[in-house]
């Protein structure tokens, strides 16, 4: 009663008058060593654990010695075998003992950062033992999420704490002040991992739920405001393009040269550089429960080095606005559009595409599982060009996206498979539309991202001249330097692009890009 009600020092007392009566009762010992750890008396209590573990279980001398985890395991391993197992009560000491060190771990003022490290692997120790012998998992899973966090191990700190919030509404454990903390820990590990919607479902079941303490439901509602709020971003680029057949020329075009002296020696232009630059403005909205809708603007130019491609350059500026809307927690409805205008010209198939507009509309939905985000979207482009008259080409697909959160840093991959038709609106004719995609996120350290990304794009014909095919490829390196200035981050992309186009599949354009961005989040 006194333990409870947290008068320890009459605690104490009494304890010590039963233990002079009666040294080796084990609650009253296991008591003390409680109240103890109360005090922040963590080498105490630990002594009293290691008395009750040495006398209660024979094993436990060997275990307490043995500082590496993958030898205890053997040892463990080894006592199945001897069938000389643990009690439930011997299990529960070695579960304390590893609370205990971790408790001792948060103390602060620390010796040194050594001594800090060593508590945490002996916290560690103890916990293995116990998922060994699946005592009080939910307890185990959740510490060791603790451990992993505190090493920066993130992907094993969301599985961790999700195997704990899990075992802990089976074992009736649902709705308590422990359920309550794990879901505020998921949520901030899938934050720290670059996954905010799923963390906004955990913080939002916290900010909303009545029987939540003051504290959690204030840490979850500044947690949301953190993810939800509106923001602005700005951001700068300079690409530098190598191009070989700038105008994808097959056989039959090239062995067709137009009278025109000026078309022939810009036919003759195989090989040339470009550069590309351009920036960007991007508005968020604060993300209500219900919609969130995202604002865009971009502006690039794309200038030839040689003088007689003057015409092929190109300046380009595109509005889009997108929304999403949730219809539960873990579903939410997109819909979004676009517009853009290309002013100069583009050679495809023997035409000539001047001052294109492009209208592109798109709706789907997303559900959000453990494992990641599945989608299906249907879009819609329109294009509309000068060339002896006006065209109006049109295109439409669907297509299905997985992403997949990964079970480690350099694991989380993106899927995408397309499919639908193409409208040539009279000079190109109808076909079909093929698109495959993957990318994988790399996360090497807190700062540092590498996107490895692999697309091919194929359109088909019955004009077999107007056949395309697209395979790009290339490494998007994000840079972050919040630490210097919030809200500031570096760019670098590499990329190479294979264009084959016309009646011989060998005749093709390649296009290598190098580009270095900044981009910064008001």
């Amino acid at each position: 009663m006194y333990y409870e009600s947290e008068q320890y020092q009459k605690s104490l007392d009494q304890l010590n008058t039963i233990l002079e009566v009666n040294p080796s009762d084990t609650e009253s010992l296991d008591l003390l060593a409680k109240v103890h750890r109360k005090r922040e008396h963590y080498l105490k209590a630990l002594r009293i654990y290691y008395f009750l573990v040495k006398r209660d279980f024979p094993l436990g001398r060997e275990l307490l010695k043995e500082s590496d985890i993958e030898a205890v395991g053997l040892k463990v391993l080894n006592s199945v075998e001897n069938d000389d197992l643990p009690t439930r009560r011997n299990l529960r000491h070695l579960l304390n003992i590893g609370i205990t060190y971790f408790e001792y771990y948060q103390k602060e003022n620390l010796p040194t950062k050594e001594f800090k490290n060593n508590l945490i692997e002996l916290s560690h120790k103890y916990f293995e033992i116990c998922r060994d012998f699946s005592y009080e998992l939910s307890t185990v899973h959740y510490y060791e999420g603790l451990i992993a966090q505190v090493k920066g191990e993130k992907v094993k700190t969301t599985d961790r704490f999700q195997n704990a919030l899990d075992l802990a509404q089976l074992d009736g454990t649902k709705g308590t002040q422990r359920e309550k903390n794990l879901k505020l820990m998921l949520g901030d590990s899938f934050a720290s991992r670059g996954h905010p919607e799923i963390a906004q479902y955990y913080y939002r079941e916290l900010k909303y739920d009545e029987k939540s303490n003051d504290s959690l439901r204030f840490l979850a509602t500044n947690y949301l405001k953190s993810i939800e709020k509106s923001y602005l971003g700005f951001d700068v680029f300079y690409d530098i393009q190598s191009i070989d057949n700038v105008h994808s020329l097959n056989r039959v075009e090239t062995d067709n040269f137009r009278t025109d002296s000026t078309l022939q020696k810009r036919y003759k232009i195989t090989d040339s550089n470009a550069a590309k630059y351009g920036f960007g403005v991007m508005y968020m909205t604060d993300q209500t429960d219900d919609i969130a809708l995202r604002f865009a603007l971009n502006y690039d130019e794309l200038k030839y080095s040689e003088n007689l491609l003057t015409e092929f350059d190109r300046r380009t500026i595109e509005a889009a606005v997108n929304s999403n809307v949730k219809f539960t927690e873990w579903t939410s409805f997109r819909i979004g559009g676009g517009y853009k205008l290309i002013s100069g010209s583009v050679y495809e198939a023997g035409f000539y595409k001047k001052n294109q507009r492009e209208l592109a509309l798109h709706g789907g939905l997303q559900h959000i599982y453990g494992w990641g985000k599945l989608g299906f979207f249907i879009p819609y482009v329109q294009k509309q060009y000068t060339q002896q008259f006006n065209v109006n080409e049109s295109k439409m697909q669907y297509q299905l996206l997985a992403h997949l959160f990964g079970d480690n840093e350099y694991f989380s991959p993106a899927f995408h498979i397309g499919f639908g038709t193409y409208n040539g609106g009279g000079v190109f004719s109808d076909g079909s539309l093929y698109s495959y995609s993957i990318s994988n996120t790399i996360h090497l350290t807190d700062w540092i991202r590498f996107v490895p990304t692999f697309d091919y794009l194929r359109r088909n014909s019955s004009r077999q001249i107007e056949n395309r095919s697209t395979l790009n490829w290339g490494l998007v390196s994000h840079v972050s330097l919040q630490n210097l200035v919030r809200g500031f981050s570096l760019k670098f992309q590499f990329h190479q692009n294979r264009v084959k186009t016309g009646e011989t599949r060998n005749l093709s354009s390649n296009k290598t890009t190098l580009s270095a961005g900044i981009n910064f989040i008001f």
